[in-house]
């Protein structure tokens, strides 16, 4: 390994180290806001006002996600109106629908859905970080 060309040991470095710490950063980085948006939250009902629909055309797929604004009331009797966090394509909710969600009174401009992927995305990422960035360790420090 002692003959590899510099370039290779840069893109390696690159690929096994950099690039997991980054994903690292970024794992961490949505587990803060999720954990300051989950400090205060607390679960309402609320009504569908309206649905964004956006339609993703691939070379033999098409992909519709949806992305719900809520109206809700806090809990000193305000309402309010806000759309999730995040787009899904399990979210085609009928206007008028009621719905359980996620609201946080210091973040009135947006709400979450209940369930596991209110942490599940962030954990995901922060973890593929680590495993690669532990491999990529290992195989750069191991003679």
């Amino acid at each position: 390994m002692d003959d590899m060309p510099i370039w290779v040991w840069m893109l390696v470095v690159f690929m096994c180290v950099i690039l997991p710490l980054l994903t690292t950063a970024l794992g961490v980085s949505q587990l803060l806001k999720t954990r300051r948006f989950m400090r205060n939250a607390y679960r309402v009902m609320g009504t569908v006002v309206d649905v964004k629909q956006t339609t993703d055309f691939n070379e033999q797929t098409k992909t519709v996600t949806y992305h719900p604004t809520f109206s809700f009331e806090t809990k000193d009797g305000v309402t309010h109106s806000a759309s999730t966090a995040t787009a899904s394509t399990a979210m085609n909710y009928a206007i008028g629908s009621q719905r359980q969600i996620l609201v946080n009174p210091d973040m009135l401009d947006q709400v979450r859905m209940p369930g596991l992927w209110v942490w599940g995305l962030s954990v995901i990422i922060t973890f593929f970080g680590l495993v690669f960035g532990a491999f990529g360790l290992f195989f750069l420090l191991t003679p």
